[in-house]
């Protein structure tokens, strides 16, 4: 195995372009062999210190690994889904949109938009005091115009009305044509709208859900129990 060093802004942007190129034209090995290639090429050009430092890069014969400082744990590990968390799931937020301001601009300054933002790529070190929300899985940090990886509920708008056909297929090319800044200001809101409510507001509650499937089971003649109650985000009562 070879260990490579991390050379600083040692990639440039028509570097990752070309990568990022390989992953759509390539086949599924070769093409995760190149998101790991732009992992690196993007830890090469931003530097923050909530984005955990890619220290080393182990080359062997079938698989290449990357080795980071340590991030922390999940930040929802940190964060309640009842009415009585809400106010320290606000404070966590906060901490969130401070960091998440700095890692975004970094990204914007190289010119690259950070596409699967989401809260699940937001880490705590605890054993820092105080303690440090980091920011992982830079991979998809896409030059603007360009694609890598993307969560459809971090998505904008004007991402699903471009990047949907009417038969329901995704046309990428469409939907990385709406990166950019704007991308951000959505998936940075739809992030913390997360943290601060403690679920994710554009999915179904498991009450919801039973609701729906208890009324499709009723139409259908087959009966059904009563659907739970509630429903919402946060304080939804089962019944």
């Amino acid at each position: 195995m070879a260990s490579d060093g991390i050379r600083p802004h040692s990639w440039a942007l028509a570097d990752i372009k070309a990568l990022q190129q390989a992953v759509s034209a390539r086949g599924a090995s070769a093409a995760a062999a190149a998101a790991v290639d732009t992992e690196i090429a993007v830890h090469a050009r931003i530097q923050s210190p909530h984005v955990p430092a890619l220290v080393s890069v182990v080359r062997g014969d079938l698989h290449t690994h990357l080795v980071f400082e340590y991030g922390g744990e999940p930040i929802m590990h940190y964060i309640g889904a009842s009415a009585a968390d809400l106010a320290e799931n606000l404070e966590a937020a906060k901490e969130a949109c401070r960091v998440l301001f700095g890692v975004l601009r970094a990204c914007e300054d190289e010119g690259l938009c950070y596409t699967d933002l989401k809260v699940q790529q937001l880490l705590v070190n605890a054993e820092l005091q105080p303690p440090l929300v980091n920011v992982v899985d830079m991979a998809s940090a896409s030059p603007y115009g360009s694609l890598t990886g993307f969560s459809w509920e971090t998505v904008p708008p004007e991402g699903l009305a471009a990047g949907v056909r009417p038969d329901g297929t995704i046309d990428f090319d469409a939907l990385a044509a709406t990166t950019g800044p704007g991308f951000h200001a959505f998936s940075f809101a739809a992030t913390l709208a997360t943290m601060a409510l403690g679920c994710d507001p554009h999915l179904p509650t498991v009450e919801e859900i039973e609701e729906e499937e208890a009324a499709a089971a009723a139409d259908s003649g087959g009966g059904g129990g009563s659907g739970a109650g509630g429903g919402g985000c946060v304080g939804g009562g089962g019944g």
